[in-house]
């Protein structure tokens, strides 16, 4: 239903159930998760009860039908590469200002309008 359209997730756990919505509906969701991975991954329950970052059933449960890559935008790499995926045809999904928050160098909701809309 929703196949054509690409999503660039910047959520914590308070909007993780948004992403996994749009992407149970076919949207091709990408998680973006800082180095070190997301603190969410160390909430419980745990697969077999032990806890890991890997083993977090809220995690899977709530990023299921996600794409997810490792990035730290707060380098001149990770912001070049934060860009690039800007300029695809998706739409950003955040739910506490990350982009504020991402405001280092040029990353922006000013920088993703000029990306995408010339304005």
């Amino acid at each position: 239903m929703l196949s054509c359209y690409r999503v660039l997730d910047l959520t914590n756990e308070k909007g993780f159930l948004c992403g996994k919505a749009l992407g149970d509906f076919g949207a091709d969701v990408i998680k973006i998760e800082k180095p070190g991975g997301e603190s969410a991954r160390s909430l419980g329950p745990f697969y077999h009860d032990i806890p890991d970052p890997e083993k977090s059933l809220y995690w899977f449960a709530f990023n299921a039908n996600k794409r997810s890559i490792t990035l730290d935008i707060e380098t001149a790499d990770g912001q070049e590469i934060f860009k690039k995926l800007m300029e695809d045809d998706l739409f950003p999904l955040e739910n506490y200002h990350i982009l504020g928050i991402y405001h280092t160098g040029e990353i922006s909701w000013r920088c993703f309008s000029l990306i995408h809309y010339g304005f």
